[in-house]
């Protein structure tokens, strides 16, 4: 593992959110074991924080626990792509719809802000343009979400995120995405909710063609 800095106090949510960001960016790699007794050492903090963190990180998909061998970093697998995206479309066409339709001109702003950081990023600093990608993704998302919802689409999120960035990383996917990303924000500005929600399927079905076609003989088989 890493060996990030201590960290200051309260330190319950800063350990889920380092631990987080090393699983997304992959510094702590798929199917890596997880020991606590290594992080309350490495972090300096009781196992309270250390076990809060690894129960949200279970919740949200990334880290799991097997019998008699304890925790490890969720694995990749094209079923887990698959049920990803399936999700993703059954789930955000209809909100992203509704929020095309009700938008607020503050929400447009905060769209058309983060799409033109994204493209002023680019995917050169991958770090930085994941992280406009989310929030541009977001934008478009964020209208009246219950927490419920909210929870549901952030779990998908840090899931898929583990696949996206394989794929911009590995295999220039930026320039076809780049296209679907405008024709979203145009759909959106337009406050047309159906062509929002279609270009959004649209989107989604491409990143997950291109991450199989791409990840299919990386992933282990049967899987």
């Amino acid at each position: 593992m890493n060996n990030p800095q201590l960290l200051a106090s309260p330190v319950g949510t800063d350990v889920t959110t380092l631990l987080r960001r090393q699983i997304l960016s992959g510094s702590l790699s798929a199917d890596e074991r997880i020991f606590p007794k290594d992080l309350v050492a490495r972090y300096g903090v009781s196992h309270i924080p250390i076990r809060e963190a690894m129960r949200t990180l279970a919740a949200e998909g990334l880290v799991v626990y097997e019998p008699r061998k304890g925790a490890k970093v969720a694995g990749l697998s094209q079923s887990q792509l698959e049920e990803v995206y399936r999700l993703r479309r059954a789930i955000e066409p209809p909100i992203v719809k509704h929020s095309a339709e009700a938008r607020s001109a503050a929400q447009l702003d905060t769209a058309r802000r983060a799409y033109a950081l994204m493209v002023e990023t680019g995917t050169s600093d991958l770090e930085g343009f994941l992280s406009c990608h989310s929030s541009f993704h977001w934008a478009l998302l964020n209208v009246d979400l219950g927490p419920l919802t909210k929870s549901l689409l952030q779990q998908t999120s840090n899931i898929s995120e583990r696949y996206v960035r394989l794929g911009f990383a590995a295999f220039q996917i930026d320039a076809r995405a780049h296209e679907d990303h405008a024709a979203l924000l145009s759909a959106f500005e337009d406050g047309d909710g159906e062509r929002t929600a279609l270009e959004l399927n649209r989107h989604l079905h491409l990143i997950e063609s291109t991450l199989i076609a791409h990840l299919e003989s990386d992933f282990p088989s049967g899987s």
